[in-house]
């Protein structure tokens, strides 16, 4: 009797595996975590969840879409830092909208040091509601997340001091429509606190107790959670606006693979 030696469909469906559990740490809209993978010795393919689709606040499913963007930027570093060469495929599907991607590979590869740094920093990143230190950001560590932007297909733009008013003006009414509308008011409520999926949504400890001293109004979930924010200011915060040249689901899907270390 021998033992079977593991062939090369096996090591890939479980690095598929390992791709798939990556992808799951991505961060997503209320940590929704609104994607399904189905793992094969062939491929990887990403689909929506639409039952845990904000359909009173993302009725389009354009943040769905972009959270499932970060879950597919995830599994693909996964991947290399594997030693395996993705290849993705989005939106494999013409007759379904729910299919977003399927990733195969291409061979055997070396992961690059910037691939390394990004992997290594899934488990790091966290969103972080506190103001940030009194420090400037170099111009140089903007232009570098700039071009992390457009290395993924999107493009990245800062505001300058005298937009801030506008943004402060039109988060703050976002607020005002989100917590004024009862059905975004309940899945607010259902995603933040409450009973929902093990390991999902907002849990109090991310959420201020009282609103941090900002010039531009975080989002208010209309409950407050446990996390003390000091007594700073987010003086020396930048602002930028990610956009993509189109406003479809691939440009949703693109965008959100540059949203994936985002708080």
């Amino acid at each position: 009797m021998t033992d079977r030696q593991p062939s090369q469909s096996d090591e890939l469906l479980t690095a598929y595996q390992r791709a798939a559990e990556i992808g799951g740490r991505a961060p997503s809209v209320h940590n929704t975590q609104p994607w399904r993978w189905l793992a094969t010795r062939t491929g990887l393919q990403l689909r929506a969840d639409r039952s845990r689709q904000l359909r009173a606040a993302d009725s389009e499913g354009r943040l769905l879409t972009i959270s499932c963007g970060a879950a597919l930027h995830h599994a693909r570093l996964a991947l290399h830092a594997g030693g395996w060469v993705p290849q993705v495929k989005r939106m494999p599907d013409v007759r379904s909208a729910d299919a977003l991607a399927e990733i195969t590979v291409s061979g055997h590869g070396t992961a690059t040091a910037q691939q390394r740094r990004l992997f290594d920093e899934i488990d790091v990143r966290h969103t972080d509601r506190r103001p940030t230190v009194e420090r400037k950001v170099p111009h140089d560590a903007l232009e570098l997340i700039r071009q992390a932007a457009a290395d993924e297909g999107a493009s990245l733009h800062w505001l300058a001091e005298p937009d801030l008013d506008d943004l402060a003006v039109a988060a703050a009414r976002a607020n005002e429509i989100g917590l004024a509308d009862a059905e975004q008011r309940a899945e607010m409520d259902y995603w933040i606190g409450g009973t929902r999926p093990a390991r999902t949504g907002v849990p109090s400890d991310a959420v201020p107790q009282t609103a941090p001293q900002t010039d531009v109004p975080g989002r208010d979930f209309g409950r407050p959670g446990t996390l003390d924010t000091g007594h700073g200011h987010a003086r020396s915060a930048v602002y930028g606006l990610l956009f993509t040249s189109g406003d479809q689901p691939g440009d949703w899907l693109r965008a959100g693979r540059r949203c994936r270390l985002a708080g």
